[in-house]
């Protein structure tokens, strides 16, 4: 769900050129196959891709990203 809310507030901002980063693989494989797109998500996709955005994706350990590892953290603590 937050891919889909960082690509709807890059179109909103006229950006066209994405590099979405994360952690979970999970997510990232939507960029590859669309089909894995959950159903209740599909439409609102679709409409960011018709601004014609050019996405590309990548994955990055928890660990190299130091604000998600340390909430990531702070969560198993509590």
């Amino acid at each position: 769900m937050s891919f889909l809310h960082a690509l709807e507030l890059a179109s909103t901002h006229g950006w066209l050129n994405l590099w979405v980063e994360g952690d979970s693989t999970g997510a990232l494989v939507v960029f590859k196959d669309k089909s894995l797109i959950p159903w209740q998500m599909r439409n609102r996709w679709n409409n960011v891709i018709m601004f014609g955005l050019h996405v590309v994706s990548s994955h990055i350990f928890r660990e190299g990203n130091c604000c998600a590892d340390k909430l990531a953290n702070q969560g198993h603590s509590i």
